[in-house]
């Protein structure tokens, strides 16, 4: 599935470091209900901002069919695919060249209460933890919410 943009409206989008030492992070979150040839219609409509990660939630796509999707300029950085059930998911999509490690939440995942995925990205000397979340509204609230308590104080007490 390719999804090339136009050369046009390629756009180079680096992390620098601004004058007071922070560094800008574009990070863009969509419920697209399919990803499949939906890629080109996203970059369009995010033309000339391209943000440096992008969340996907309810995906609709297997492992192999995300290795295949092509968003130009961006790599699969991690997801979670269903695997009782059919569609939904999370995936993060990050700019190519962006140092990350994937973060293993597979353990956390149970379909339609608590699908998740993560990684931690390298901001110069610092670093930040991306999450993409979804549970469907059947899902098991209770759970959903105990999930997320244990994995963001792992987070917290692994990165502190």
């Amino acid at each position: 599935m390719s999804t090339e943009v136009p050369s046009k409206i390629k756009s180079n989008i680096k992390l620098s470091q601004h004058s007071n030492g922070l560094v800008p992070l574009t990070i863009y979150h969509q419920n697209v209900r399919g990803l499949r040839g939906k890629a080109n219609e996203l970059l369009s409509q995010l033309h000339p901002n391209f943000p440096h990660i992008m969340c996907f939630s309810e995906h609709h796509m297997n492992h192999l069919e995300l290795q295949q999707t092509f968003i130009d300029n961006y790599k699969l950085g991690v997801s979670y695919c269903r695997i009782l059930y059919e569609k939904r998911g999370v995936c993060i999509f990050v700019q190519e060249g962006l140092r990350y490690v994937k973060i293993n939440m597979e353990n956390q995942c149970k379909d339609k209460d608590f699908e998740v995925c993560a990684f931690k990205i390298y901001l110069n000397i610092k670093f930040a933890c991306i999450i993409a979340i979804y549970r469907a509204p059947t899902g098991n609230f209770e759970l959903s919410i105990s999930k997320l308590d244990t994995i963001l104080r792992k987070l917290y007490y692994c990165y502190n």
